[in-house]
């Protein structure tokens, strides 16, 4: 009776550890350049997880546009004109740098600061709702803490 139930536990194992390798020689034949290995099922498409980085300019150049503030000719002028209004991350505009949560949630606060001084036309909830909608046009799927 001990020796059916051993077999099980035996066979089972053995089709778990058959199931792994199998799996991992798999994975491991994908491209080296492309990254970490992805697993995926046939008919299902899952979303991409990796991380969107823009560079603070570009999310400058996009905000300035979206809150029609003027024209800017570029990311460091866009950068410029939100400092000028209180608008910027936490240690200041970092042209080349990704965009981060913590730079997300800087650039919410200071420009609900600066609909609350006025130095934007839009009220605090039509200004956070433009910097929603830029973060969702730039692939942000992320809100700060």
């Amino acid at each position: 009776m001990f020796t059916h139930t051993n077999r099980c536990h035996s066979t089972r194992l053995s089709s778990v550890l058959i199931f792994a390798l199998l799996f991992s020689t798999a994975s491991r034949g994908q491209d080296e350049d492309a990254g970490a290995p992805t697993a995926t099922v046939p008919g299902i498409n899952s979303p991409s997880i990796e991380q969107v980085l823009v560079p603070e300019s570009v999310f400058a150049e996009q905000l300035v546009e979206a809150l029609k503030l003027g024209p800017v000719s570029d990311g460091a002028k866009a950068e410029e004109f939100l400092s000028g209004l209180g608008i910027e991350p936490k240690n200041d505009w970092i042209a080349d740098y990704p965009v981060t949560p913590n730079v997300l949630g800087d650039i919410e606060k200071s420009i609900s600061n600066a609909s609350d001084q006025g130095k934007i036309a839009l009220k605090k909830d039509k200004a956070l709702k433009v910097v929603d909608d830029v973060k969702a046009k730039l692939g942000f799927g992320v809100s700060p803490g």
